[in-house]
């Protein structure tokens, strides 16, 4: 399990976008974590990769399949 907040300089980026970033994997493996419930933004587990994060959200991403 990984645990951050996002920063400044990727507020407004896609989920995905900072899951592929945190995890140094591809985004399309990230869209996969994301769509398997793989990560959680502020305690609620999100399934869908396009959200736009804001800065000092709390965001957890389980990487056990990778």
């Amino acid at each position: 399990m990984i645990e951050e907040q996002v920063p400044p300089a990727l507020a407004g980026e896609r989920l995905d976008r900072i899951v592929a970033l945190m995890l140094d994997v591809s985004r399309s493996l990230a869209q996969q974590v994301v769509e398997a419930g793989g990560a959680s933004v502020d305690g609620d587990v999100e399934t869908v990769g396009r959200i736009r994060m804001q800065e000092g959200s709390r965001l957890i991403m389980e990487a056990r399949d990778l």
